[in-house]
């Protein structure tokens, strides 16, 4: 190990004793107030989500970079292919072709492990409203969710899937640099030339890309609720009647292209792969993106009221139950115009305090 990666795991270990203590200093003094106050139980549940959706999110990382990073490194170990050093390669030839090389991406895996821990972790209140929902006993009329999903499982599903794409971005952006280091993919005559094996590679990471838009569209399915395409808020009749066949199409395509993905290493055809690219995109276009835009013009618009009308109703149902305005009970009140002075004189206070826009006499 020479100096330099001595120094770069030294820096590290230093900045992580710093962040640890100001943590300790930090959180110690909050538990120390909670527990005078006798909440000590509270702060305790706090800490808990957070160090656990730390770990939780930290490991998982690094087992699906480590491997990703493990796989990629045994595959140009095993390639035959001469390395091109080239003005770029040669450059950074210190991260790939020194025997330090694997403490520095070991150090870097463990670094982008730490944000991806701290980043889940900020939203650990989030995961325990999804661990300890409360039901609603109230089912919207669209998709037949009750309100407490929408409320406490489709935001963490979201935040899961934010997470999940920043993992991957990350992880094919090591691996890409990993296998251009080590020469695995070249452009030679204007063409991209990728071995087989890391051709796999790349599909694989490709599918759970695949997968990540099967999982958006689907949250994307539920988020139609909340739209503002209509006249009112919430779901429309574009989304009813078009908006969602066109998710739900999509969402059976993506999965398709994902099982390509996945057993690409079986058939080897990347025309197959093309092709259901070329169809998953042609849908997308054609069904999720147009299709609504033209219901919109060609069959709201003219009738927009009628056609409108049962969803403005469903604005105002819920609305009022959120407010609760379906519990005001109204009763009627028999009023007297017969006011004398002495009854003025009765209600001095009341009379009182009765606004006026206009003070003058």
């Amino acid at each position: 190990m020479n100096k330099s990666i001595k120094r770069i795991i030294a820096l590290a270990l230093l900045i992580l004793f710093i962040s640890l203590f100001s943590l300790f200093v930090e959180y110690y003094g909050d538990w120390l107030w909670f527990k005078n106050l006798g909440y000590s139980s509270v702060f305790e549940t706090n800490i808990l989500a957070q160090v656990s959706s730390f770990v939780l999110f930290f490991l998982i990382f690094i087992l699906f970079a480590g491997l990703n990073i493990y796989y990629a490194h045994h595959k140009q170990a095993e390639s035959q292919s001469p390395i091109v050093e080239d003005a770029l390669r040669q450059k950074l030839s210190f991260f790939s072709h020194t025997k330090s090389s694997i403490w520095l991406w070991g150090t870097a895996i463990i670094f982008f492990a730490l944000i991806m821990g701290s980043y889940a972790s900020g939203y650990w209140i989030d995961f325990l409203k999804f661990l300890h929902p409360t039901s609603f006993h109230l089912q919207e009329p669209i998709l037949g969710k009750d309100v407490g999903f929408y409320l406490f499982t489709l935001p963490v599903y979201q935040i899961v899937l934010n997470w999940y794409f920043a993992m991957l971005v990350l992880t094919t952006v090591i691996v890409g640099f990993f296998y251009y280091m080590h020469n695995i993919f070249n452009f030679q005559d204007n063409r991209l030339q990728i071995e087989p094996k890391a051709k796999n590679h790349l599909m694989l990471l490709s599918a759970f890309f695949a997968l990540g838009f099967c999982a958006y569209y689907v949250i994307a399915l539920y988020n139609l609720l909340y739209s503002s395409n209509g006249v009112a808020y919430g779901a429309s009749y574009m989304d009813v009647y078009a908006q969602i066949p066109a998710y739900k199409t999509i969402i059976v395509m993506t999965a398709i292209v994902t099982l390509f993905l996945f057993f690409y290493p079986l058939y080897q055809k990347m025309q197959v792969v093309v092709g259901a690219l070329l169809l998953w995109l042609l849908v997308l276009i054609g069904f999720v993106w147009v299709y609504p835009s033209l219901i919109e013009a060609y069959i709201v618009k003219p009738t927009e009221l009628q056609k409108e009308t049962p969803y403005i109703a469903n604005n105002i149902k819920f609305t009022t139950k959120a407010y609760g305005l379906d519990k005001i009970q109204v009763k009627p009140f028999s009023i007297d115009n017969n006011t004398s002075y002495q009854d003025v004189l009765d209600n001095h206070n009341t009379i009182k305090n009765i606004r006026l826009w206009d003070r003058r006499p």
